[in-house]
């Protein structure tokens, strides 16, 4: 609990209003969602260049005047720490501080739930540091300024003896998740806080993306695989909708490299996209959760460098890629899970780099209607449709910039299972029948009513050269 000589002295600095605002979160209302970060010391830490020139050194007691500019607690409090050696690193240009960022060596000053659902979410160590606050100028943004003091003061809080830093963050603070995974953070809880006077609560919720819809529950899935999920045709059909699709919105990808997030279509029946889009790329790469999924693709697609790996956590480097495919991966995340996601696609993706994704559409009722029976009968596995404005405004607090959003596939699933079914009871002789169903369907999607008939909804986004 701070002073009331503490608190007197913060107004000053920061103004009454910003008082208000911390007494009303601390003791009236609150309701937010933080990310918990972990960065173990032992493992190694990555060499980050700024793509600026700057020097990087530990702040003094002569800083202190200028840095109190830019921190956002007390003078005061800011004295006692660079007096008492925490880890303090500026970044400097000339002879002017462009940035810093800070580790506490004691737990951070904040109600006691907060300090409750870390232990609980965690368990509190002696040997553990907090990560406290960071700054970097805003004309300096995005020049790996912040990763690049973020490993100095690791390195300093390393050889200090100490072995794991913790930090929050809000979790809709897109910039700074990516940020962070580049000094080696790992995202590991969210924890929701709310408050209403005197009634509190607060959830914890595990960012393992393997609890529920994992490896071992794909591959449990992969190996049930007797048939394909389309009818050939069908399969046909939702291929060439993507191709042209590609073809469209990445017209020239010649000495270009690309990722594909999905391998299920190159693992079962006829809508593999990447035996076509492989021979146009320089660099063609697949991921997929599932080690079956994985075996399976790769015994049909031997040429091509297919890897056992998860979205949420790519093992790739920054900007590798300039184009990512994204066929219906991202719905097997619950909304909330769709900002760190888009993170990942963001951070191995180089600047001016193409997005495609698509999505299960919450605009068609009747597909709906039938992944809610489809969900009944486990025919369905962890999907969730979005809005068209569900995935704009993702794609947009993720810094991307959309310039193509329309609808696909336009062939609803009892049309598919019919298909299906008459096509092993009666062979050749009903293709021509379902041939023309599909003719039907491509039709009726391209009417104004697309969105409403189409079982995905298509974006494309490029990741801004300059921000």
């Amino acid at each position: 609990m701070h002073s009331f000589n503490e608190i007197i002295e913060y107004a000053r600095e920061h103004g009454s209003i910003s008082v208000l605002k911390a007494g009303t979160k601390r003791f009236i209302f609150r309701n937010e969602k933080e990310i918990l970060l972990s960065l173990s010391l032992e493992d190694p830490l990555p060499e980050i260049q700024p793509l600026h020139r700057i020097s990087i050194r530990k702040a003094t007691l002569e800083d202190v005047e200028e840095l109190s500019k830019y921190w956002w607690r007390s003078k005061k409090q800011l004295y006692e720490w660079i007096k008492r050696g925490y880890p303090f690193f500026l970044a400097i240009e000339g002879d002017k501080i462009i940035g810093y960022t800070s580790i506490s060596l004691e737990l951070p000053e904040r109600d006691p739930i907060f300090i409750e659902a870390i232990n609980k979410a965690v368990g509190l160590r002696d040997d553990d540091v907090w990560g406290t606050g960071a700054f970097v100028h805003p004309a300096y943004r995005g020049r790996n300024i912040y990763p690049a003091l973020g490993v100095e003061v690791m390195k300093y809080t390393r050889q200090a003896g100490y072995r794991r830093v913790l930090a929050t963050l809000s979790s809709n603070n897109s910039s700074s998740r990516i940020a962070n995974k580049k000094i080696g953070y790992k995202e590991i809880r969210e924890i929701t806080f709310f408050r209403i006077l005197f009634f509190r609560r607060t959830r914890i919720r595990s960012l393992n993306h393997n609890d529920q819809y994992g490896s071992d529950y794909w591959n449990r899935v992969a190996n049930r695989m007797n048939r394909p999920i389309f009818q050939s045709q069908i399969a046909l059909y939702k291929k060439r909708e993507y191709l042209d699709l590609i073809s469209t919105w990445s017209p020239s990808p010649q000495g270009k490299s690309m990722l594909k997030t999905d391998l299920f279509e190159e693992a079962f029946g006829k809508d593999s996209l990447l035996d076509v889009l492989g021979t146009s790329y320089a660099t063609t790469v697949g991921i997929d959760i599932s080690q079956v999924v994985t075996e399976k693709a790769r015994r049909r697609l031997p040429r091509y460098p297919l890897l056992v790996a998860n979205v949420y956590s790519l093992p790739f480097k920054e900007e590798s890629f300039d184009t990512i495919i994204s066929t219906s991966t991202l719905d097997h995340f619950p909304f909330r899970d769709l900002p760190g996601v888009v993170n990942e696609l963001w951070y191995v993706l180089k600047p001016g780099g193409c997005l495609i994704l698509t999505l299960d559409s919450k605009h068609n009722l009747l597909h709906r209607l039938f992944d809610w029976i489809r969900r009944g009968t486990r025919d369905l596995h962890g999907e969730h449709s979005y809005t068209v404005q569900e995935i704009m405004n993702t794609l947009k607090e993720g810094r991307f910039q959309i310039t193509n959003i329309t609808s696909i596939y336009h062939i609803f699933y009892p049309i598919n299972l019919f298909a299906k079914i008459l096509h092993k009871a009666m062979g050749p002789r009903v293709e021509r029948l379902i041939q023309s169903l599909i003719d039907i369907c491509h039709k009726i999607g391209q009417l104004p009513t697309r969105y409403l008939t189409g079982g995905f909804i298509a974006v494309r986004a490029i990741k801004p050269r300059h921000l």
